[in-house]
């Protein structure tokens, strides 16, 4: 049951996509917090309108990133 010495596992390919996936949300999240720092008092601006759907979007990507699995 021993695997050549020049076959990546299995897992590694997926890995990677799941830390590519993670990495993208996590550029998303601090996207988001810049964009915060953009928006008005009473968020009438394109900042205040898009920021909580960033936000939330990054942590969804970051979450599917996580629980993709193999």
């Amino acid at each position: 049951m021993s695997r050549a010495k020049g076959k990546p596992r299995q897992g590694k390919a997926a890995s990677r996509k799941n830390g590519k996936i993670i990495v993208v949300g996590i550029s998303l999240l601090v996207l988001s917090f810049f964009n915060l720092s953009m928006v008005n008092s009473d968020a009438t601006n394109f900042a205040g309108r898009i920021a909580s759907f960033l936000f939330v979007l990054s942590w969804v990507t970051i979450f599917y990133g996580i629980l993709k699995g193999k």
